[in-house]
């Protein structure tokens, strides 16, 4: 299984489009490949809007395995943002959950943390929220995460990120990896042929 970040080698650019550029929506689309390891495994699609008057941006991000085989074996698969500079002082971090207080660290140079969602799907049928930072990994029971995760001045959310589990967010001072599969406490994803997935971020 190979981890599948939406980094594309210099060679291979990503395409923009302009879908719509209106006065109160904008609609840009950017369709790129996943690469791993000199292979282009998954294409991708982005979908971004703006609104007037917003500070946020809204993005439907998808994959579709265009692989020609009939599986594929996945590790994980994201989407990087960058982070704004936060010049040399530590970023605190908060991420929401439904029915506890909010998770609180910070974050020095080179530091990074992650919250991944998971589900038991045997037996009690179980959701925790696995909490890897650089003290350890803990494992809140029975805990669902909003898909909020707070860095520094800047918010990510991600819709419906307890309901389509596995989900996993990881974050440091320069970026926010958003994943559609997580790389750790999952096994890999085995993808047929023509599998598509969107999120909402």
């Amino acid at each position: 299984p190979r981890q599948v970040p939406s980094d594309s080698p210099p060679n291979d650019t990503p395409s923009v489009q302009v879908m719509q550029n209106g006065h109160l929506h904008a609609e840009i689309l950017v369709r790129g490949k996943h690469w791993a390891e000199g292979d282009s495994l998954l294409t991708y699609e982005l979908r971004v809007h703006a609104f007037r008057g917003k500070p946020w941006l809204l993005i439907d991000y998808t994959f579709e395995n265009q692989h020609r085989q009939f599986h594929t074996p996945v590790k994980s698969i994201f989407l990087r943002l960058p982070l704004p500079s936060s010049e040399g002082e530590k970023t605190a971090v908060e991420f929401e959950r439904l029915d506890d207080k909010p998770i609180a660290c910070s974050l020095s140079a080179g530091q990074d943390t992650t919250f991944t969602q998971v589900h038991e799907y045997f037996g009690r049928g179980r959701y925790d929220l696995i909490f890897d930072n650089p003290d350890g990994v803990q494992r809140f029971k029975d805990s669902r995460a909003s898909g909020i995760l707070k860095a520094g001045g800047s918010r990510v959310q991600v819709h419906d990120f307890w309901q389509l589990n596995p989900k996993a967010l990881r974050v440091s001072q320069s970026h926010v990896d958003v994943f559609h599969w997580p790389d750790s406490h999952v096994r890999f994803a085995d993808l047929p042929f023509g599998m598509s997935n969107t999120m909402r971020i």
